[in-house]
């Protein structure tokens, strides 16, 4: 994830939390602006819009596109793997909450394989969000449960 809307003269704590509060956004739902996201247009693989706002839209709100069909990925936003933390739950330092976070975020966002580029592929059927295009390819099975892959569908984190 490119670092667009973070100052470049930052401590490091500054930077990790100008990263934390922009993968929270890639994760918000770009109608309402509250819930995660969790659906995944077809054909044109964006996912940007929680399952509410799903139901109202004829057509993608980035790209216009009739919306044909939608998949809801699987990649651990139900609530008991949620990524927001209880901030009073355990006595840490901000830094050690901050580093934790940050490391959350990245299992969801980032490939399971390289780990430095944002998840591109859905497989199929297990609808499974966890890599790149480019270490995907090779795939056969899922990495995450093991399944056979039928078929992918590439997916635009916005």
């Amino acid at each position: 994830m490119e670092d667009l809307a973070c100052p470049k003269k930052e401590s490091d704590d500054e930077k990790m939390e100008c990263d934390i509060n922009r993968m929270k956004e890639t994760l918000t739902c770009k109608v309402c602006l509250t819930n995660d996201v969790h659906v995944l247009f077809l054909p044109c693989g964006h996912f940007i819009c929680c399952q509410a706002c799903s139901t109202r839209l004829r057509n993608c709100v980035l790209c216009r596109a009739l919306i044909r069909g939608i998949v809801k990925p699987s990649i651990n936003l139900d609530e008991s793997d949620n990524c927001s933390f209880d901030w009073e739950e355990d006595v840490k330092s901000a830094k050690e909450i901050l580093i934790a976070e940050n490391d959350k975020l990245r299992n969801i966002l980032f490939c399971r394989c390289c780990n430095r580029v944002s998840v591109q592929t859905l497989f199929l059927p297990c609808r499974h969000l966890v890599a790149c295009e480019k270490c995907s390819d090779p795939l056969t099975h899922c990495i995450r449960c093991k399944a056979l892959i039928m078929g992918t569908v590439r997916a635009y984190l916005i």
